[in-house]
């Protein structure tokens, strides 16, 4: 019985994901893209200018108008932690 049930829930599994990347592609044909929207270069290295003139990184990346936490990441990906 336990065998049954698995393969009814493996068979709706399957079928939600095949839904969800059908709804994706077509959505990129659309000229939408799903996720979260990348960042500006321009705020981030607006924010890193404000860094180098000796503003704190909260106050930067609040001035630039981004999240602290891209700017902390920038800052990881360049050595600059």
């Amino acid at each position: 019985m336990f065998t049954i049930f698995a393969g009814i829930v493996q068979f709706e599994r399957d079928l939600t994901s095949e839904r969800t990347k059908e709804g994706i592609l077509a959505a990129k044909k659309r000229g939408k893209f799903p996720g979260r929207p990348k960042a500006d270069e321009e705020k981030i290295s607006y924010a890193l200018y404000l860094i180098d003139q000796g503003m704190s990184r909260t106050d930067a990346a609040e001035k630039a108008g981004i999240s602290r936490m891209t700017l902390y990441r920038k800052l990881q990906r360049e050595g600059k932690s």
